[in-house]
């Protein structure tokens, strides 16, 4: 078994003016993305656009010098919104250091262990079938936005000690005797 080698290590081997120009036009291109994509996950999952800029940026850096792949893009996933606003709901934001930081290290075992070569027996379905539930909730929860509720999101209830009002009673009370433009697009549509 050979031993584990960051991609950079070969990366910088030969390295020139060329690959750095191209290198800095994909990190542009990759930056304007992630970074306002990583902000919205922020605010989306419950913690400030601040922390979601910062985890953008630190775990880009971390998997560019520790990666194991010099074509590997690494970036915020819509997949985990749902997941971190229901842990900064419950526990707030040092919940959420937690999970992560208990996260890193099960990832880094499953790596050490060299079980990354299980992911062939995941069933196509089930891994289509996670992503569009996931889309699923996440447009679920956009649809406030939408709607152009008047309602704020709830806040954590560790932050607040109050129970988080039910989904039913945000929907029930938000749009109720108003016009709305998300109401006038569907209005609209044939």
């Amino acid at each position: 078994m050979r031993a584990f080698s960051p991609a950079i290590v070969s990366a910088l081997r030969g390295y020139r003016r060329a690959d750095f120009l191209a290198d800095l036009g994909a990190g542009l291109t990759v930056g304007l993305i992630a970074l306002p994509l990583a902000i919205g996950f922020g605010i989306a999952s419950g913690v400030t656009p601040q922390q979601g800029l910062w985890t953008g940026i630190i775990a880009s850096l971390v998997v560019a010098l520790l990666g194991g792949s010099r074509f590997q893009v690494a970036g915020p996933t819509g997949a985990f919104v749902p997941i971190l606003f229901s842990v900064v709901a419950v526990y707030g934001y040092g919940g959420l250091a937690l999970a992560t930081m208990m996260a890193g290290v099960m990832l880094i075992l499953l790596g050490a262990l060299r079980m990354g070569k299980l992911l062939k027996f995941f069933p196509y379905p089930v891994v289509a079938g996670f992503t569009s539930g996931i889309a699923v909730i996440i447009f679920c929860g956009q649809l406030n936005e939408f709607l152009k509720s008047s309602r704020s999101r709830p806040i954590s209830k560790a932050s607040t000690g109050r129970p988080l009002p039910s989904a039913r009673s945000l929907s029930e009370s938000s749009t109720r005797g108003r016009l709305s433009p998300g109401a006038c697009r569907r209005a609209s549509l044939p």
